[in-house]
């Protein structure tokens, strides 16, 4: 429970970062880099992150599907 409650708390700034991500990547087609990214960044703030990764990843790609969703991505070229 510990562990859910973690990271339901880190949340709010995983949005934060998949929304800073984008801004400064709006690239197409690059989502699993930006998730690797997103990976890292995590990983390297937080030592337990790998222990709750299966749920901060959900959010990430909840988050990605709703901005996309609402046309809040913009993306301005494809990724090579």
């Amino acid at each position: 429970m510990e562990k859910i409650l973690m990271a339901l708390a880190l949340i709010p700034k995983v949005i934060e970062l998949v929304i800073a991500v984008e801004n400064i990547f709006p690239v197409s087609g690059a989502g699993k880099d930006k998730l690797a990214l997103i990976k890292e960044f995590v990983m390297a703030a937080y030592d337990g992150a790998l222990e709750i990764w299966p749920i901060i990843e959900r959010a990430v790609n909840a988050t990605v599907a709703f901005c996309n969703a609402l046309g809040i991505f913009k993306t301005s070229k494809t990724a090579a």
